[in-house]
């Protein structure tokens, strides 16, 4: 199997870029933003080879994977060299991602935890899970790693989720005089839910053998 040959390196080949370009419309030209993709050139190429022998300055966690997870087996990670919480990430976007972290630490106590809900939330689409030509395009339910991966940008994706979160912040109705309720507990005892008070009721059951979550949500 594919999945169970050893890989020796990661190799950048190609770079995505975006740039303002006319586009041809029904009532004229208009300026849109497009993309395109070219091969990554020779001084790009020392760049990134230089820069993954420096070691990252912002301090990270780097816990070990349990290979007896079932996860583990299922997603071929062996093969593919993961055996640390830093082998989902390629050398770059472990740098950025630490530094913002470690940005988010030096805060302001008010806007921290908002911070820090933006950043997790955007993890996964700073890794090395991202596959394919659609950046954000990954496997949910798996820690998978395609054989073609695409490196985003941080910086662009945290500030996309920052700027996402504050509109939805914003955009909240504030004659609104309902509070929100929040529980946390089991559902064979739910006296303390006020009669005639649900509309609708969304079931997430488990999936058994099939996702395990912890190894999941490793990351």
């Amino acid at each position: 199997m594919k999945g169970r040959v050893p890989r020796l390196r990661v190799t950048p080949v190609e770079e995505c870029y975006e740039y303002p370009g006319f586009v041809a419309g029904k009532t004229g030209l208009s300026v849109k933003l497009l993309r395109a993709k070219r091969p990554i050139s020779r001084r790009q190429a020392e760049f990134v080879s230089k820069l993954c022998a420096c070691e990252i300055p912002s301090q990270f966690p780097d816990p070990r994977l349990d290979k007896s997870n079932p996860r583990y087996r299922r997603d071929s990670l062996a093969g593919k060299k993961i055996e640390t919480y830093r082998d989902f990430f390629t050398h770059r976007n472990l740098w950025a991602v630490s530094a913002i972290w470690q940005a988010i630490q030096l805060a302001d106590q008010q806007v921290q935890g908002a911070l820090r809900f933006c950043f997790t939330s955007q993890i996964m689409r700073c890794s090395r899970r991202m596959k394919g030509d659609k950046p954000g395009e990954q496997l949910s339910g798996t820690l998978h790693i395609a054989s073609e991966t695409v490196e985003t940008n941080v910086f662009k994706v945290f500030s996309k989720a920052v700027r996402d979160y504050y509109e939805s912040v914003a955009s909240a109705s504030a004659k609104d005089s309902v509070n929100p309720f929040v529980r946390l507990g089991t559902a064979t005892d739910m006296s303390d839910v006020p009669g005639s008070s649900i509309d609708y009721i969304f079931t997430d059951p488990p999936f058994g053998s099939n996702i395990y979550y912890s190894g999941v949500t490793f990351m």
